[in-house]
């Protein structure tokens, strides 16, 4: 079986003739909807929103129905062209991304006897184009969150521009934020990081945080633990991921000056080219808290934790250090709104 699929010759009837069994024929859409659901309950909601994101993305690509494509069907060469559309309108990070979802579905596909091998091993990953890597993230100024603070749209977001610059997690987890997540008496955010099952316990140090969380809560008398503190926003990352959201914090950027509108590289025309890189993005205000809390003399143990094996373990803060010594570092962060 495995030289005839290395030469392309496994068929149905010779895999059938070998292994004295024959595959299920199971739709491609079938499949994936019967994998989302074994996915519930084993992983985070939010990794589920992102993986489903990821999957109706191909389903769409291969216009995937109730009769076909069969889940059988998808190749290797197939597997690569949706990626490279992927790569083409985004980047090469986003495109490992779906590389990564497929990968886990296929497996768990061959797993179950519903496929003869995993197609995406034949899919190599891809490398950064030059672009993406002389353009690197990088923090905001203090003015320059200022700014992006002052030309927010709504409380949803100067609320996210405050708390994902004082507490360090992803838009997805500020999006899906619960009542039940909040405890003000005690000044303390409990959350599940999006990226890991790892429950985050992030003490509420900054003031101006605290009288925001506090006033919406005013707003909201009648709002159960199970409410989210912004419904409208969760229920966009719910059915799409945080691509749409992402697209709107750049629009934030564009209006304080901070960034220029989308452009398409010379590269072609239309949907198929990829974007220019910007430097700043939202996930910018998770580089300025490790940067604020270092410059602020966090302990060595604190400082390792932060930079680690990779620049996003700032999660392992809260879940190796003590909340003592967590809450001592935070409250030195500066108070950039006034």
């Amino acid at each position: 079986m495995s030289d005839a699929s290395r030469e392309k010759r496994l068929t149905d009837d010779f895999y059938n003739s070998l292994t004295g069994r024959e595959l299920e024929r199971i739709t491609l859409r079938a499949a994936v909807e019967t994998y989302l659901e074994s996915f519930k309950g084993q992983n985070t909601e939010s990794s589920l929103v992102s993986y489903r994101s990821r999957l109706n993305a191909f389903l769409e690509y291969f216009h995937a129905g109730d009769t076909a494509p069969l889940i059988g069907d998808v190749t290797g060469e197939l597997l690569e062209q949706f990626l490279n559309s992927v790569k083409a309108r985004t980047s090469a990070s986003t495109a490992n991304g779906h590389r990564k979802v497929l990968n886990a579905f296929f497996a768990h596909a061959l797993k179950n006897k519903k496929i003869r091998s995993n197609p995406v091993k034949d899919v190599a990953t891809y490398k950064k184009s030059k672009e993406e890597v002389a353009v690197a993230r990088r923090p905001f100024e203090e003015k320059e969150i200022r700014a992006v603070y002052a030309v927010a749209p709504d409380d949803f977001w100067r609320f996210a521009i405050v708390f994902g610059l004082y507490t360090g997690l992803r838009l997805g987890n500020v999006t899906t934020l619960r009542w039940r997540n909040v405890d003000l008496k005690n000044q303390v955010v409990t959350v599940v990081d999006i990226k890991s099952p790892d429950v985050l316990k992030i003490p509420l140090a900054s003031p101006f945080l605290i009288n925001l969380l506090s006033e919406l809560r005013r707003k909201s008398p009648k709002a159960m633990p199970e409410s989210f503190l912004f419904p409208e926003y969760a229920a966009i990352y719910n059915a799409d991921d945080a691509a749409p959201l992402s697209s709107a914090f750049r629009d934030i950027l564009v209006a304080a000056g901070l960034s220029e509108k989308y452009q398409r590289t010379n590269q072609g025309a239309g949907r198929s080219c990829r974007r220019a890189v910007s430097p700043l993005s939202y996930h910018s205000l998770r580089h300025n808290f490790v940067t604020m809390l270092k410059e602020r003399g966090a302990s060595q143990m604190v400082a390792r934790e932060l930079v680690g094996h990779n620049s996003d373990a700032v999660n392992q803060l809260y879940t190796h250090t003590s909340p003592e010594i967590v809450r001592k570092s935070l409250k030195r962060l500066p108070e950039v709104f006034k």
